[in-house]
């Protein structure tokens, strides 16, 4: 037997790492003197630490190594699922992190001046009406749109010839910019509005989609980004710019017009024309 000095040498894990998983129950001492309170530890109990530290190292949690570390027969479907799962998560943060690095990125070339869209690239121009078959939601974040959008995207086909379908469109009615309450309504402009003032979509979540008839903006500031909506800083200042310089102020919903997608498997690669709608400042 080993004392719990010893064994942490020879387990290369702390004593503290030691008497945490003994509190939890799952790794304990061998045999623990009554008198001394000391802890000994057998030799034959690193086979069932290593198993530990390597379920841990594959990602999963105490608790669900608690649950399988004693199941002789742990299948292999069980622990598959589980790594599955971990996988998934480590894959969501991976996404999460090249999505934070590409923002850096941008914020560096607007520092440094490179990919800067400059404010001759904003047009401002009047906007015609069209029907839109929408569904307006109030979501608490970027990546809950985008999940409105992939219902969206994946139910319409389903319903409407390709050729019915017009431009992808989200209209953002906040007054603020609040990101985890954005009232907005997102779907599709329509070809033929007249054949299909009707229709309905059924979305999974239980929402649906209805046409409704946009009307049509005297003047709407508009540039075009690529990429997702958190990096439309750059176009957002050269609209900004523009306003400035030409005396007008926003007077509406803005709007979000996907020239090329929406592509749920690949937003950062959407192409959108930003529209604002504005009039001359009193």
């Amino acid at each position: 037997m080993f004392r719990i000095g010893e064994f942490s040498r020879l387990a290369r894990v702390s004593c503290r790492l030691l008497r945490y998983y003994d509190q939890l129950g799952l790794f304990s001492p061998g045999t623990v003197d009554d008198e001394t309170g000391y802890r000994y530890y057998h030799a034959s109990q690193l086979a069932r630490l290593n198993r530990i530290l390597v379920l841990k190292e594959l990602g999963l949690s105490l608790e669900q190594i608690g649950e399988v570390i004693d199941e002789r027969d742990l299948s292999a479907d069980k622990l598959r699922a589980m790594l599955l799962e971990r996988r998934s998560e480590a894959e969501q943060r991976v996404a999460e992190e090249i999505a934070r690095l590409r923002r850096i990125e941008s914020r560096i070339d607007e520092i440094d001046g490179g990919g800067e869209i400059g404010a001759d690239d904003v047009v401002i121009r009047s906007e015609p009406g069209f029907a839109f078959l929408c569904t307006r939601r109030t979501v608490s974040s970027f990546d809950e749109a985008r999940a409105v959008v992939g219902a969206l995207v994946k139910a319409a086909p389903q319903k409407l010839s390709p050729r019915d379908l017009g431009r992808f469109v989200v209209i953002v009615h906040s007054p603020e910019f609040e990101p985890d309450a954005i009232d907005a309504e997102l779907g599709y402009s329509l070809v033929r509005p007249d054949a299909l003032a009707d229709v309905e979509l059924a979305l999974p979540d239980g929402g649906r989609a209805r046409v409704r008839q946009v009307e049509p903006v005297e003047s709407m500031a508009t540039c075009v980004r690529v990429g997702l909506p958190e990096d439309a800083h750059a176009g957002a200042l050269a609209i900004a710019r523009r306003l400035a310089a030409d005396g007008y102020t926003l007077c509406g919903p803005n709007r979000e017009v996907f020239l090329r997608g929406p592509d749920p498997r690949a937003p950062e690669q959407a192409v959108v024309e930003m529209q604002y709608p504005v009039r001359p400042r009193t």
